[in-house]
């Protein structure tokens, strides 16, 4: 897909839960095999270049994100509270992973939005990221070119991460 988006969102609605109006521009481009996506709006700024399918962002937010999240909760309450470690051990693996690589470089303006799909997470952040992602069938590898946080707080029934400022460079 090539495209060009402008959106004035004026009313979004999600059964109970509504977002603020705000305003998005979106611009789709492919050169051969590459993709390149760019997201400009009153929430978030991103660049997302590689050779991907939109499946395979999917799968990144749904299954490696989510999981990453979970784990590092899970580690977190281990340290802060007694618990029954054995029950808290989690099979994180899949067979397969599908196989993409991309590049993503974000501005966070406020992705609290991400709350509404989030389920018993409060997620706030504001800042600035620099990240790869490359999978093959058995490997995936996220590296974190980078990370300026001006704000992360991160809350859910097991933990509550909170970060004021942190700056993270490789």
């Amino acid at each position: 897909i090539i495209a060009k988006i402008d959106a004035d969102i004026q009313e979004c609605m999600f059964g109970d839960r509504a977002l603020m109006p705000f305003k998005m521009n979106i611009d789709l481009e492919r050169q051969d095999s590459i993709r390149i996506v760019d997201i400009t709006s009153d929430l978030i700024n991103i660049n997302l270049t590689g050779q991907y399918k939109v499946s395979d962002i999917e799968f990144l937010i749904d299954y490696q994100i989510n999981h990453l999240v979970s784990f590092i909760t899970d580690e977190v309450s281990k340290l802060s509270k007694p618990h029954d470690f054995k029950a808290m051990n989690k099979d994180w693996s899949i067979d397969e992973f599908p196989e993409y690589n991309l590049k993503l470089k974000a501005k966070l303006l406020d992705i609290s939005p991400l709350n509404i799909i989030l389920q018993q997470r409060k997620l706030s952040c504001n800042g600035d990221i620099d990240l790869s992602v490359n999978t093959s069938k058995h490997i995936s590898e996220i590296l974190l070119n980078s990370i300026n946080l001006n704000s992360f707080v991160l809350e859910n029934p097991f933990a509550n991460i909170k970060i004021n400022p942190i700056d993270v460079y490789v």
